[in-house]
């Protein structure tokens, strides 16, 4: 059992868009592809758990570039942790070369199929699987912190002047780098 799964990529024609690069929707698709065949090699798939399955809650995509049409590529993906109701899972896409073109994070959830709601990792044989085959993050894959800067705008009409009011916050948002 392997801790990361890299799978290649070919970027056909028909998986692009207009600037001829990968489109969005097609690597979000390879993505969810990735994890499904990486949480199959860990014993914690779909097949391992009857009446439940995964199902995907948050998917967060940062590309510097897209793969270019007619192009090979990969995509790593591991586990970056875990908790009573949520797995989150990063993802690495790679050229040929082997050179970071982007990283994904998602956040995932084990449904029951029949009622619709989150069994949660702690009742599932899922949670098993985790902790006996995924240890904790390498150093390598750290998190790092990058600071967004959000201005929010309020104009009143009601009052005979406009009135604008605009607050800058800084947010810590995590990737998978």
């Amino acid at each position: 059992m392997e801790n990361e799964l890299t799978q290649k990529f070919h970027c056909s024609a028909a998986e692009c868009d207009a600037q001829r690069e990968l489109s969005l929707l097609s690597l979000a698709g390879n993505l969810i592809e990735v994890a499904t065949a990486h949480a199959d090699s860990l014993g914690i798939g779909n097949a391992a758990m009857p009446g439940s399955g995964w199902v995907l809650a948050r998917l967060t995509i940062e590309m510097q570039q897209y793969p270019p049409a007619l192009t090979d590529y990969s995509i790593v993906t591991w586990v970056e942790g875990w908790n009573r109701h949520f797995s989150e899972r990063c993802f690495e896409v790679q050229d040929v070369e082997g050179r970071t073109m982007g990283y994904a994070r998602s956040v995932w959830m084990v449904m029951d199929l029949e009622k619709h709601t989150n069994v949660g990792l702690s009742t599932s044989t899922c949670h098993t699987g985790l902790s006996a085959t995924v240890p904790a993050p390498s150093p390598a894959k750290a998190v790092r912190a990058r600071s967004w800067t959000r201005r929010y705008t309020n104009t009143d009409s009601s009052t005979p002047t406009s009135t604008t009011t605009a607050t800058s916050t800084h947010c810590a948002t995590y990737s998978c780098c």
